[in-house]
């Protein structure tokens, strides 16, 4: 096959999702994750039904997730639930993709995932806020920065908004938030100009935080 072809793309949901070889099933998984095939939504709930309990098959429960997310194929409720009740698999899925989709359904999603007990998945959420540059979550970038009891996810948090902002204020959330709230009330040029101070120890910023 070549590209995302059209005949790939029915062999992908009528034989590749429905193969008993777990290796090629995985692989159409992705597949139709990076292709964003709506189509495949039977298919893919299939497979997620069935691998989505098993450590063994893990990579293809997180992979039938994310493609079912990503391709917009997942209702608002199934998304909810998967990231709030799910398996470690889906709720990673979840935070893998849900970030990358800045509408209102998915901010709610996003909100969820970047309050679970487990930091590994509140990272990962903050990551994909980064990767996809998504500035609809520069809010939740600043409360994960000020907030979260993770420094890995506070160190995320950070990078994303320096990388987003072309600017570094460091971990002072209270510099962060002037800048986002002018960011919303003035013309982008004035604020690109406007200075922000930020708290500092001997010109160093202090960052800690515990295990």
């Amino acid at each position: 096959f070549k590209g995302d072809d059209d005949a790939m793309r029915k062999w992908i949901v009528d034989e590749g999702l429905k193969s008993a070889n777990p290796i090629v099933c995985q692989a159409c998984c992705w597949l139709a994750w990076n292709l964003r095939m709506k189509e495949a939504a039977d298919g893919l709930r299939a497979v997620q039904r069935r691998t989505m309990k098993s450590r063994k098959h893990e990579r293809t429960a997180f992979g039938a997730t994310a493609a079912l997310i990503y391709s917009r194929a997942a209702t608002r409720e199934e998304a909810l639930t998967w990231a709030q009740d799910g398996t470690f698999p889906l709720r990673m899925a979840a935070a893998r993709t849900a970030p990358y989709l800045p509408d209102e359904e998915m901010r709610e999603l996003v909100t969820v995932l970047l309050g679970d007990p487990d930091w590994r998945i509140r990272r990962r959420t903050l990551r994909s806020i980064h990767e996809a540059k998504q500035e609809a979550y520069l809010d939740e970038l600043v409360k994960a920065l000020e907030s979260d009891p993770r420094l890995a996810c506070r160190a995320t948090a950070h990078a994303a908004l320096a990388d987003i902002s072309g600017r570094d204020l460091e971990y002072d959330a209270a510099a962060w938030r002037r800048w986002v709230k002018d960011r919303k009330t003035i013309p982008p040029d004035a604020a690109k100009k406007r200075t922000y101070s930020y708290a500092r120890y001997y010109r160093h910023a202090v960052v800690a935080g515990r295990a």
